[in-house]
């Protein structure tokens, strides 16, 4: 063999070799084109908004003695007794009262006596008056003492009927006083609500607490929530409880919204809300908003629970997002390619939702480049991932 011929075969050799490696360089930049790899989350509901809360009446009815009534004479109902709306409670006796209006009843007493009297005083008059006409009559006298004695009984019989008319008078109002007298000297205090009766004798003298208390058998939950979370929350919305004690779950409805913070002291260290912003209040006191929720399901009185509040806005991670002439978008992954997607957010709390443009269970681009095109075909790795993770 040749020079030439050998140095023809290592360069024919060479020239393959570097063909192939050109092709296969080719090859893998091409691929490197079609097809680059991104991080995906999939669109998921937020978790709740978490609080605690504790069971009470849905209206509790309280009664404390009041002085200015009188004493309590009797107590009509037992504890843990159950009542009807107008039902006896208790009664009042005001001593005072009852003694004026036995001085009154004396009084009346007297007058109707004197009325009694003067009553038959007149009768005897008009009778006699009567007698002394007939006479007068069969005699066809005209003496001027008879006509005189005429005169005298019609005078007293003109004084006795004003007197008597003045003592009639003087007795109708003395009824009307004792009328009066005899609803406030006995005041009868009935129930308002149906419900159970919660009584303790021994403060039915004090008049700074009350010694009867009516709780409905309907209860609620009351509970409090941040001024972050305020948002969540309307009336009617549905929730979910979680009764600790009993390590069961009902559902339930909030019925309503306080409009102005307050502290809740009795709360405060059980009430710090759970949610993304990530607030606990612990043991601070600062001002919440105070709600009640209706739970379907019987809760006794008393028990602390778990208030689950849904929250159905779109929460994505800020890394999802581009921005293109003041307008956000996305990469939505659909057939293994990413497509671009216009989204509408708003401020909510400390969060920005989307109120446009994504649905739950749609899949996005977690980590955009600007290497990103609308249409290309992508590799995808963690798909599945909850986008408020």
């Amino acid at each position: 063999m040749t020079k030439k011929k050998k140095i023809g075969i290592i360069a024919f050799f060479i020239v393959l070799i570097l063909l192939v490696m050109l092709a296969m360089i080719q090859n893998l930049s091409s691929k490197g084109k079609e097809e680059v790899t991104y991080k995906t989350v999939v669109v998921e509901k937020q978790e709740p908004i978490l609080t605690e809360g504790k069971v009470m009446p849905a209206k509790t009815q309280e009664y404390t003695y009041d002085p200015q009534k009188g004493e309590i004479s009797s107590i009509a109902v037992k504890d843990r007794e159950s009542v009807k709306a107008g039902q006896e409670l208790f009664r009042y006796k005001n001593q005072s009262i009852e003694n004026e209006l036995e001085d009154i009843k004396a009084n009346k007493e007297r007058l109707h006596n004197t009325l009694e009297d003067n009553t038959k005083k007149l009768q005897q008059l008009k009778k006699a008056q009567d007698n002394t006409a007939d006479s007068l009559s069969q005699m066809n006298a005209t003496s001027s003492v008879n006509n005189d004695t005429v005169s005298i009984h019609q005078g007293e019989i003109q004084t006795l009927e004003t007197t008597i008319s003045d003592l009639k008078n003087q007795i109708k109002d003395l009824d009307i006083q004792i009328s009066r007298l005899e609803k406030q000297a006995t005041s009868i205090i009935t129930a308002d609500v149906d419900g159970i009766v919660l009584l303790d004798e021994s403060l039915k003298q004090n008049a700074s607490l009350p010694f009867l208390k009516i709780i409905t058998n309907d209860t609620l939950i009351q509970s409090f929530i941040s001024e972050y979370d305020y948002y969540a929350l309307s009336k009617g919305l549905k929730v979910g409880v979680y009764v600790n004690a009993q390590d069961r779950r009902v559902k339930g409805v909030v019925t309503d919204v306080a409009e102005t913070a307050q502290t809740s002291p009795e709360l405060t260290n059980m009430t710090g809300t759970s949610s993304l912003t990530g607030n606990s209040f612990g043991a601070v006191e600062m001002p919440n908003f105070q709600f009640f929720v209706r739970p379907e399901e019987e809760i006794h009185y008393d028990f602390t629970v778990q208030i689950q509040i849904p929250l159905k806005d779109i929460v994505i991670p800020e890394s999802a997002i581009q921005k293109e002439k003041n307008q956000e978008y996305v990469f939505v992954v659909k057939n293994g390619k990413a497509q671009k997607q216009m989204i509408q957010r708003e401020k909510r709390g400390l969060q920005n939702v989307v109120i446009k443009g994504l649905k739950l269970k749609d899949v996005i681009v977690y980590n955009p480049d600007q290497k990103l095109k609308n249409g290309m075909k992508i590799s995808t790795t963690t798909e599945g991932e909850s986008a408020n993770s």
